[in-house]
């Protein structure tokens, strides 16, 4: 990213498109090179937030059809071993 705010780079490089618009928006700080490190601004956070917030109510309000999603979490990693040595279930 550039360090003088200008146009964005061209869209055919998506990731620096997508970073250069977070940053330069102030949405989101993404010039530290650690994967996943990310340092929010207060507006970018502030839109996290409500979307997190609309999208649980999204899941748990239930769809025309009346489908519903219950919270769920997942391991952050899955040892090899782990992943290897499971059997999957079996539903009836």
């Amino acid at each position: 990213m550039e360090e003088e705010r200008g146009a964005l780079p061209p869209k055919m490089d998506f990731s620096a498109w997508y970073n250069d618009l977070l940053w330069q928006a102030e949405i989101m700080d993404v010039r530290y090179p650690v994967k996943g490190l990310y340092v929010w601004y207060p507006h970018g956070f502030a839109i996290r937030k409500h979307v997190y917030a609309w999208l649980r109510e999204l899941c748990t309000s239930g769809t025309p059809t009346g489908l519903r999603s219950g919270n769920m979490s997942m391991p952050g990693s899955v040892s090899s071993w782990t992943a290897n040595t499971r059997k999957p279930c079996s539903h009836s």
